[in-house]
């Protein structure tokens, strides 16, 4: 009998001990969840934002060049040869992105990448 007793607060304090190891892990893939949410949010964010100002950047340069060829076309009495040179003037932007696209584009989204899910806390 005497070895009953002894088996029976220990058998206590193992199921005491797996239940406390059973909520530390469900406590830590909670974690781990909403730290993923919050990367993925500010991820989307940085996406969201980012697509929105590429948008409204083209607008601007889209309407900025379609003025330059009025301009010009009034100016110079040929929109036509305007047109001619704000297109020429999108290849060459063109080609200069496509060279520095490293630079101009990688980089700074490998950097802002980098810091939302690296950062220390």
């Amino acid at each position: 009998m005497p070895d009953l007793m002894v088996e029976q607060p220990l058998r206590d304090s193992i199921d005491n001990l797996q239940e406390a190891v059973r909520r530390q892990v469900e406590a830590y893939f909670t974690l781990g969840k909403l730290q993923l949410i919050e990367y993925l949010a500010k991820v989307g964010t940085l996406l969201f934002t980012s697509v929105v100002l590429v948008i409204l950047a083209a607008f601007f340069l889209l309407f900025v060049g379609f003025a330059f060829a009025f301009w010009y076309g009034a100016r110079y009495g040929s929109v036509g040869q305007g047109l001619l040179i704000v297109a020429c003037a999108w290849v060459v932007l063109g080609v200069l992105a496509y060279l520095l696209r490293g630079v101009i584009f990688s980089n700074p989204v490998v950097r802002k990448l980098w810091t939302i899910f690296f950062k220390k806390k």
